[in-house]
């Protein structure tokens, strides 16, 4: 699976969470990996800095990695690679990459 993150309208930007679910370690604690994030350090995710945590859910193996009703995760995009305002729209899918079909597509707004 990967988690394609459409901010062109914010930043003129795109990102891509690949190699999903993760089995690196402290995934969610000290952010992802360069081998989770097409672009690397050059992402417009945040790959967090040490101490700072999120619920990564079914992005990791260590959790119940399937993607049912109720299950969710997060990732955060650094403001310094992508500013965002009130109002920017932000589209996220995720993508069966065995089919390449997109199972989950959602159009996200900004509010500040």
């Amino acid at each position: 699976m990967e988690v394609v993150v459409d901010a062109t309208d914010a930043c003129g930007e795109r990102a891509r969470i690949l190699n999903l679910p993760s089995e690196a370690s402290r995934f969610g604690f000290d952010g992802f990996a360069d081998e989770n994030l097409a672009a690397g350090d050059d992402s417009i995710i945040s790959k967090g800095t040490s101490g700072s945590t999120w619920e990564v859910g079914v992005l990791h193996v260590e959790n119940k990695n399937t993607f049912e009703a109720g299950e969710s995760f997060e990732f955060r995009i650094a403001s310094t690679e992508c500013g965002l305002n009130d109002g920017d729209k932000i589209d996220v899918d995720l993508v069966h990459t065995t089919t390449n079909s997109v199972m989950v597509t959602q159009e996200l707004r900004v509010r500040n």
